[in-house]
């Protein structure tokens, strides 16, 4: 979804989505996150949350919904993630036993052991409806 301004119509709409589940009923939204790229959230997001107060200072991170951000190098340029973290569904896991692996035969010229133990895992929302991708390529600073 192409967002170019973080005021309350624009948060409204993209927060209406977010409130109807994949099934058509709704859900309460008391809290979001708002995941972005730190080079963006310094570029963009900080911009278009960030107003100046009547003694002169500024404010910043102001949304007209409680929403926290998180910077993550995981999200790329010019996008950004709205949604319900509790929403979201992270599993991790080892092989059965958690085999630990290791060889010698690695490094012997250095006299080094090599230990090797996987770790899987995975992550994905609980509801198609519960997070939002954003399109922030055009997104205004504050007035």
């Amino acid at each position: 979804v192409a967002v170019t301004a973080l005021d309350p119509a624009g948060m409204g709409a993209l927060l209406a989505t977010i409130a109807t589940k994949e099934d058509g009923n709704t859900r309460k939204v008391s809290e979001v996150v708002l995941i972005v790229n730190p080079a963006d959230y310094f570029s963009k997001v900080f911009p278009a949350t960030t107003v100046k107060n009547q003694a002169g200072g500024y404010n910043t991170n102001v949304f007209p919904f409680p929403t926290q951000v998180v910077q993550s190098t995981a999200v790329p340029a010019n996008h950004a993630v709205l949604g319900l973290p509790k929403q979201y569904f992270m599993g991790l896991g080892t092989s059965r036993g958690g085999k630990l692996e290791y060889s010698d035969e690695y490094k012997f010229l250095e006299d080094v052991r090599t230990y090797l133990i996987k770790l899987y895992g995975n992550g994905k929302p609980k509801d198609a409806t519960a997070f939002v991708y954003l399109d922030i390529t055009n997104l205004a600073p504050a007035v």
